[in-house]
This record gives C-alpha cells, sequence and structure tokens, in this order.
C-alpha cells in the first residue's frame, strides 16, 4: 500500500482512537506488524498546544515512520497551522477527522459533522495540504537537507522498482538492503524529531518573561526547525493511494 511517497508494508492500520491509540500503544501495534498506527485526535484549536495532553499527543519519539497524526476541527486556517505545527513536532501523514460522531465533536461542526458541508470539506483539504506542503519545503540547514533528499529519492526508486519486479522484490539481498535504508531513515527521522523539540524549546524559552527582556539584547534569536526539504514539484501532487 502506498501513500504518497510512503510504502506500507501491508494494509493493517491502526485507526486513531482518543485514550488508546498513545505512543507505547502504536510503537506495539508496529512492532506487531501493523502497517500504519494513527496518532490520537490532536485539536486544531493552538489555545490547547501548551497542555500537558497535547504535548504527549505530539511527542513521537522512538517512533517507527511512517507518523501519521489525526487533527481535527472545522476552520481551515486553524486546521491549516495544526498540520504545520504537527509537521514541525515529525509528522509525515495528516489526517483530518470527518468520521467521529460524538457528540461533543459534532455539536463544533468537526468530525463527521464536516460532511454536511462540501464546500468547507474541500476549503479545508486545500488549506491543509498547502500548510503541510509549504511546512516541508520550507529552506532551512541546506546541506543536510539534501542529503536527506538524497535517501528519501533512494528510497521511493527502491520501494518503486520492487514493485515492478516481483523477483527483485523477492530476493532476500534487496529485501536486506530495503530494510537497512528504512532503518537509516527512521533514525533520521528520530534526530529531526529530537532537533525540532529542542528549538521549539529555545524558541518558546525566549519568548517567555523574563527571558524575553534580554534575549534581543544578547543576540538570543528565532531559530528554524529541521526540515525535509523536498522540491516543489514533488509536494504539489496529490498524493495517491494504491491497494
Amino acid at each position: 500500500m502506498h501513500i504518497g511517497p510512503f510504502h506500507l508494508k501491508n494494509n493493517l492500520v491502526v485507526a486513531p482512537m482518543a485514550g488508546v491509540t498513545d505512543r507505547p500503544f502504536r510503537k506495539l501495534c508496529k512492532s506487531m506488524g501493523a502497517g500504519m498506527a494513527v496518532s490520537e485526535m490532536v485539536a486544531s484549536n493552538s489555545l490547547l498546544r501548551g497542555s500537558e495532553k497535547t504535548r504527549r499527543r505530539a511527542d513521537h519519539e522512538g517512533e517507527v515512520a511512517p507518523i501519521a497524526v489525526q487533527i481535527a476541527g472545522a476552520d481551515p486556517g486553524m486546521l491549516a497551522d495544526a498540520a504545520r505545527y504537527n509537521v514541525d513536532q515529525g509528522a509525515q501523514i495528516i489526517d483530518i477527522n470527518m468520521g467521529c460522531p460524538a457528540k461533543k465533536i459534532c455539536n463544533v461542526m468537526a468530525g463527521s459533522a464536516l460532511l454536511q458541508d462540501e464546500s468547507l470539506v474541500g476549503r479545508i483539504l486545500e488549506a491543509v495540504v498547502q500548510a503541510r506542503n509549504a511546512a516541508i519545503a520550507a529552506p532551512g540547514l541546506e546541506q543536510k537537507v539534501a542529503a536527506e533528499n538524497m535517501l528519501s529519492g533512494a528510497l521511493r526508486q527502491l520501494f518503486a522498482l520492487s514493485e515492478n519486479y516481483p523477483n527483485l522484490k523477492a530476493n532476500a539481498n534487496f529485501q536486506q538492503l530495503q530494510t537497512d535504508l528504512s532503518d537509516i531513515e527512521n533514525k533520521l527521522a528520530a534526530s529531526r524529531r529530537f532537533f525540532n523539540s529542542a528549538v521549539q524549546e529555545y524558541n518558546t524559552g525566549i519568548q517567555q518573561f523574563p527571558a524575553s527582556l534580554f534575549a534581543g539584547a544578547f543576540g538570543f534569536t528565532q531559530r528554524t526547525f529541521f526540515d525535509l526539504g523536498e522540491t516543489r514539484a514533488q509536494l504539489e501532487q496529490a498524493p495517491s493511494v494504491k491497494f
């Protein structure tokens, strides 16, 4: 199964469940063979990001790729901002909650209630896709980004090649090479998340009182997050899902 550039080893996907699919549970499911496990629902309201619950749900340390996060809301702008925030935290796939029938979700026109307004769904999808693409394509740390692009490109080519040539896909040496490259990519993704977490803590720290009184005077400025830096042409292509 393919979701955009991501190759899932099978079609077993763990659905997002509040209070169930936390990070330890997702890691356990992936270790038991799940092709993908989606996080608990993350609210799009930026005012909730300082809460312990939201910080815990945005923590993907040690999680195997692809990292999928579900966001919920009804405002295109807020959902776009939530997509950018979660990509900065390490999310690779953004899922939008349009199926939850829970009363407290539907009362704010989120979840399954969104499907009552097709034009709103269209605006949300457009805003979230553009925000996710912009977050990933933003410049920064050029040399490291270029190296990761080379690795990501090699991974995509290998996965595509194996799908077209069943004999190659079944070859033990080729399978081991795919495993090794995927392991390297997962370690790089973990390092990016650690770096971005440190940058976020630093950026937040210099804006808080009393540090904000001295940060500018002593040259402490906002730092940029480590970005995947994929090319715009690749990012503007609509993700395809194949079984």
